[in-house]
C-alpha cells in the first residue's frame, strides 16, 4: 500500500537544510523553511509532522483578512 505522503530531506542550492513533502504522485506540496544544520530540519520536520494532527484550520480567504495577515 502506497502512502499518501512522503517527506524528502535535501539541500538546497545554498547548501542549506531543508524538508519538502509529496504526495503520493510525487508532486511537491510543501516546502520548509531553511535550516543551518540537518539535525535543526529534522526536528522541524518532526515537529510539523505530529503538529499537524492536531493544528487548526484558520480560513484566512476573507477579503478582510486578505487586507491585514
Amino acid at each position: 500500500m502506497q502512502k499518501s505522503m512522503q517527506f524528502e530531506l535535501y539541500c538546497d542550492e545554498s547548501g542549506k537544510f531543508r524538508f519538502r513533502g509529496l504526495d503520493k504522485h510525487g508532486n511537491e506540496i510543501l516546502r520548509s523553511n531553511s535550516y543551518d544544520s540537518k539535525d535543526a530540519a529534522m526536528q522541524a520536520l518532526d515537529f510539523m509532522k505530529s503538529a499537524a494532527v492536531e493544528g487548526d484550520i484558520v480560513d484566512r480567504t476573507d477579503e478582510r483578512d486578505l487586507k491585514n495577515p
